[in-house]
Formats: structure tokens, C-alpha cells, sequence
């Protein structure tokens, strides 16, 4: 039996104020939340207030989400999260 607060893709991509593409790729990295039922994702909305630790409706300064934004958005200056610009680990593949 499914949660009552269940949402498919779409209606967790507009609670969350992302893309649904976005959204299906974290479900599928299993970064956020997410049950696959009969091929579809879905997000039970109880779940991902708890995942991003706040009361729905703050902001997502604190979330794992924004952090990932930053960290990737230094990548792509070339630089690394720790503002270094040092070599990657082995896990995180070739530098682009």
C-alpha cells in the first residue's frame, strides 16, 4: 500500500522547484527519497520534507540539493569543492 502523500515526478519536481529531468536523475542516483512502482518514481512528500531537514516552504540554502549545486557549479569553474583546484579522487572519474 502506497503512502497518501504520494507524488509522481512531476508534482515532486514543482514542490521542489526543479526540473523533472533533475528530479528522475536524483531518484534514480538515489539521492533523494523515491519508491520506482510499476516503472514510474514516486516521492511521498512526508519523506522529502524529512530529507531536506525544514519545514516545507523554507528555503533550501541548508538542503543537500543546494550543496550539490555548489560544489558541482565549482567543479565546472574548474575548481574543486575545497576551492583548491587539486586532483580528483579515483571514484570521481576524469576531470572534464
Amino acid at each position: 500500500m502506497l503512502p497518501k502523500d504520494t507524488m509522481d515526478v512531476k508534482e515532486a519536481a514543482r514542490y521542489l522547484a526543479m526540473d523533472e529531468r533533475t528530479v528522475a536523475q536524483m531518484a534514480i542516483d538515489r539521492l533523494i527519497p523515491a519508491l520506482e512502482h510499476e516503472g514510474k518514481w514516486l516521492f511521498s512528500k512526508k519523506s522529502i520534507d524529512k530529507w531536506r531537514g525544514r519545514a516545507p516552504r523554507a528555503s533550501l540554502v541548508a538542503s543537500p540539493v543546494a550543496r550539490c549545486t555548489r560544489a558541482c557549479s565549482s567543479e565546472r569553474a574548474g575548481r574543486t569543492p575545497d576551492g583548491t583546484g587539486g586532483v580528483r579522487g579515483p571514484f570521481l572519474g576524469p576531470r572534464i
